[in-house]
């Protein structure tokens, strides 16, 4: 089993409602600005079925989780903008952590949903509705 992005419905619940196989990532890709003018700071992250679409809250963090991501999913052709910012406040399974807007499209629009999301050491990227996540030291 390779790396994965999990998704949960809830923080408390052990079950992802879904996964994405990283191993079949296609790209890492900064998303211009026009494409979504109310959220500037956006990249996808693409696999053989799915395109997952975040934002950050500034440039650095995005270019940070960008280059995070694409240190663990070597086959991702990964657009890389500015320097990554200092890890501090990481823990010892976590590599990244933090929050970031996720595109979710449904039937009638397109909604923007804050996440807080994960990368492991074991490079899986966790996403899960709110921050009171208990990270294991």
């Amino acid at each position: 089993m390779g790396p994965r992005l999990y998704y949960y419905a809830d923080e408390r619940k052990g079950r992802p409602l879904g996964f994405a196989d990283l191993r079949e990532c296609r790209g890492l890709r900064i998303v211009p600005t026009t494409k979504y003018p109310a959220h500037g700071t956006v990249f996808e992250l693409c696999t053989a079925d799915r395109t997952f679409v975040f934002s950050a809250e500034t440039e650095e963090v995005r270019a940070d989780w960008l280059h995070s991501l694409a240190e663990r999913i070597p086959q991702a052709e990964a657009v890389l903008s500015g320097p990554a910012s200092g890890r501090s406040g990481i823990t010892a399974n976590a590599v990244k952590f933090g929050e970031l807007e996720k595109r979710v499209d449904n039937t009638i629009e397109a909604v923007w949903v804050k996440r807080f999301f994960v990368l492991t050491k074991d490079s899986n990227l966790l996403i899960y509705r709110s921050d009171k996540v208990t990270i294991k030291k």
